[in-house]
């Protein structure tokens, strides 16, 4: 007898924490299925359905003080959108969505500062990314300047993933004015915040969007990255190579000869950035002298070697044997006097000086700090 009952308390203590870690998903569940594959706009009934496991997951959600039951609730809310987003199911549920997220992002931004609000922002966040959808957009323009880093992350993440570039690109769901609005955000966010992490994504964006607008966001990124390259205060250096290889892209795809000099221009300055810090920052920790050689070598295989005739990947045989770079980095670049290769071929210069005369080389970086360079810590404050 006492055994059985030892079972049954069991039972229902597991029963217990089952429904606490979840929203019935028996509705929700039918309703896509019905509903998801058709072309069959959801009646009274099945908004209902959707409107209830909406409210219940979101206020689960934001009671919970557990993380591990917070993150069950929101794949379900992911779960539960299908695979089929242009379904009328799919806009329907995240229309929904739109709605209690609102609500959610709203109440929990008037919280007090802590762990518990951290958590629930972090994780709507995420939801919105996860759920990949346009009608959601307006919802995390505004947190790009949230205190918190994943916050920021994962906005910039949601405004920039493929599907949300596919949206927006499509004929049947693009909207200019929310892409504009999206692309001010974001430059808005790489002028102001001093963020590594978000910056591929935001880089893979502006390539593939490949507009006038959207191709403005690596110019700023090009210039933000020099300027902490002339400063000597640059971190992360990996995430170069995925810009260069961007603007790289977009050589051909932009003809206007004052944004090609705009393009070209930044490229050469920041990939001479690049091979300057490693020719000049003796002192470096070993991971970012590591990372200027993946960037270095990256780079010249993708772009310079297809753009210089006859350039063999001389860096990178430099590299291997570790011989100095001076004479390729100045039959590349060029020096104060004379035109290198990239600008010779590709009919670019590097601006104008104080003076006002024209640059034929990049600006050289200054000597190099004694001090070593702290290494950066930041990547692991992003992961999901």
């Amino acid at each position: 007898m006492v055994k059985n009952r030892c079972a049954q308390l069991c039972f229902l203590v597991f029963l217990m924490s089952f429904s606490a870690w979840s929203v019935d998903t028996t509705q929700i569940e039918e309703v896509r299925s019905k509903l998801a594959q058709s072309n069959t706009q959801p009646d009274a009934a099945a908004l209902q359905v959707i409107d209830n496991f909406w409210r219940k997951s979101i206020d689960q959600m934001m009671l919970t003080e557990d993380t591990d039951e917070m993150v069950t609730l929101r794949q379900d809310l992911e779960k539960f959108k299908g695979e089929n987003s242009l379904s009328f199911y799919a806009s329907t549920y995240l229309k929904t969505g739109h709605t209690h997220l609102k609500v959610a992002i709203d109440t929990v931004g008037k919280w007090q500062q802590n762990a518990k609000k951290v958590n629930v922002e972090r994780n709507l966040m995420i939801l919105i990314t996860r759920l990949g959808g346009v009608e959601l957009a307006d919802l995390v323009m505004g947190k790009l300047s949230d205190v918190d880093l994943m916050v920021r992350y994962w906005a910039v993440r949601s405004l920039t993933g493929k599907e949300i570039i596919s949206q927006l690109k499509s004929d049947v769901t693009g909207d200019e004015k929310l892409t504009a609005q999206i692309i001010s955000a974001l430059e808005g966010y790489l002028k102001n915040s001093s963020d590594t992490l978000p910056l591929p994504f935001a880089a893979d964006f502006a390539a593939v969007m490949n507009t006038t607008a959207s191709r403005k966001l690596l110019y700023v990124m090009a210039d933000r990255r020099i300027e902490a390259y002339m400063k000597w205060a640059v971190t992360d250096e990996t995430i170069d190579a995925g810009i260069l290889k961007n603007m790289g892209k977009l050589f051909s795809a932009v003809t206007d000869p004052a944004e090609k000099q705009e393009l070209l221009s930044r490229f050469g300055q920041l990939y001479s950035c690049v091979v300057q810090r490693y020719m000049l920052g003796e002192n470096l920790p070993q991971s970012a002298k590591d990372q200027l050689v993946t960037v270095i070598a990256e780079v010249e295989d993708n772009i310079i070697s297809k753009q210089i005739p006859g350039w063999m990947s001389k860096f990178r045989i430099d590299l291997s044997k570790n011989m100095p770079m001076d004479k390729d980095y100045e039959f590349l670049f060029g020096t104060a006097e004379r035109a290198g290769e990239l600008a010779g071929r590709l009919g670019f210069n590097y601006g104008k000086n104080g003076s006002g005369k024209i640059r034929v080389s990049p600006i050289s970086l200054p000597p190099a700090p004694k001090a070593s360079v702290a290494e950066d810590t930041s990547k692991t404050a992003a992961q999901p």
